[in-house]
């Protein structure tokens, strides 16, 4: 706790000084300034001491457990306490560190007598993960404002960013989308193994689907018709190296990759499917094993909502053989990552050609717009051109490993990051109707 004297407060003493310069012209002079400075003491003990300490002072803040990258959130701190003279405030609150907000300073003041002041500003949050709001400070002073008293408050408050998830309107268009692809499906026979029900044959129904018995009986071409299986395994699997670190829009590839994972999740556990995912860099970091139980929603979302990218090359053969040895069930595995460097674009093909002899693997290459841009403009220096051909060396490993993966029967979304939820969403709904 500081003890500040205020401009105020220096009033009497400058008048003080002021007569003691003068004292050739002014009797007595430092009899007046001894005589003002002792008042200035007086006044100034006073007023310090009729000040209350922080334990007067009762302050609680209000955020919300859970908070959404880039998204603005109130942060709101009661300040309760009786006070026995007229104060005048100042609060300041302490947002954590990778937090924008407005300026978290307010003043008031108080009157006599209970009471309770509520202030309210907003945060941005710019990184996942766990983070504390430690606490602030405040200033202190009487309406006559000749000192203050200064000191710092503790009254933590703990919350969680979560990656950001797709608005009402996006999830709606997302979800409209693949309605109109499985309704389209339903009306043709399809290759899924669950038996739903029989109907008549149509021209271009696969004859091993005629129900011989039901058509004898009737008479007429009977159809068995079927529908994509329940409970199926799905496995995301989300690349936390060096090249998932690149941003688009404030957002790392990372972050893209969560948000359009965690929107799958919760579209095939509604579908009653086991869910499972894994964020690896040059480990094994996060978790979780698939399941269909009614909590693995908020599992993954806990789990996986702190997995942040390194700069270190991805270890993809622990990955994927993790996956290879302990996925015992054939199981969709959607992996988020991206290539442009020739030796880690051939390992990554190597391992998802391996993982694909048993799986089903859809591999979503997150790039970024603007690289053949980038690759075949005007050089107009030795280094401008040097950092071309690189950038067209990579695109060039890129499209080749893409292509053998495409020839090796792994799916294949080629996409940006801001375009990867729809794309994946939709290509799931295709897929289990294939599967």
């Amino acid at each position: 706790m500081k003890f500040i004297i205020t401009f105020r407060g220096l009033i009497l003493p400058s008048i003080a000084g002021t007569v003691l310069l003068l004292q050739n012209w002014i009797p007595g002079a430092l009899y007046i300034f001894a005589l003002i400075n002792i008042v200035a003491l007086v006044l100034l003990t006073a007023d310090y001491f009729s000040l209350p300490g922080p334990a007067a002072f009762r302050l609680s803040r209000f955020v919300a457990d859970r908070l959404y990258l880039h998204k603005e959130e109130d942060v709101r701190i009661t300040v309760s306490f009786n006070a026995t003279i007229a104060l005048a405030i100042d609060l300041y609150d302490l947002a954590p560190a990778h937090f924008t907000s407005e300026n978290p300073s307010f003043s008031f003041i108080a009157k006599r007598g209970p009471q309770e002041h509520y202030v309210c500003y907003r945060v941005n949050p710019l990184l996942r993960g766990s983070f504390v709001f430690e606490g602030g400070g405040m200033r202190i002073r009487s309406l006559f404002g000749l000192a203050a008293r200064q000191f710092t408050v503790s009254f933590k408050s703990e919350t969680s960013v979560y990656p950001s998830i797709p608005t009402q309107a996006e999830e709606l268009q997302s979800l409209f989308y693949m309605s109109r692809i499985e309704s389209h499906i339903m009306h043709i026979y399809g290759p899924g193994r669950e038996y739903s029900q029989l109907r008549d044959y149509q021209h271009g129904d696969d004859r091993r689907a005629i129900h011989w018995k039901r058509t004898a009986a009737t008479s007429n071409l009977v159809v068995k018709e079927f529908q994509p299986e329940k409970g199926q395994n799905v496995f995301l699997m989300i690349d936390g190296g060096r090249l998932m670190m690149a941003e688009l829009g404030n957002l790392s590839k990372v972050d893209w990759a969560l948000s359009s994972s965690f929107s799958l999740a919760r579209k095939a556990l509604s579908d009653r499917d086991s869910v499972g995912m894994m964020g690896f860099t040059n480990q094994i970091d996060l978790l979780v094993r698939p399941s269909n139980r009614q909590t693995q929603n908020a599992l993954i979302a806990n789990t996986m909502y702190g997995f942040q990218p390194k700069f270190t090359e991805p270890d993809y053969g622990a990955a994927f053989r993790w996956a290879y040895a302990n996925l015992s069930h054939r199981c969709i595995i959607i992996v988020y990552t991206d290539f442009i460097d020739p030796g880690l674009s051939r390992e990554l093909g190597a391992h998802i050609r391996f993982l694909n002899r048993k799986h089903r693997v859809i591999c979503c290459a997150l790039g970024l717009p603007g690289l053949d841009e980038i690759a075949f403009r005007k050089a107009n220096s030795l280094r401008e051109s040097v950092f071309s051909a690189v950038v067209r060396e990579g695109i060039d490993s890129r499209k080749e490993v893409l292509q053998e993966l495409k020839r090796a029967g792994v799916d294949i979304i080629d996409t940006t990051p801001d375009q990867l939820g729809g794309a994946v969403l939709s290509h799931y709904a295709k897929m289990r109707w294939k599967s």
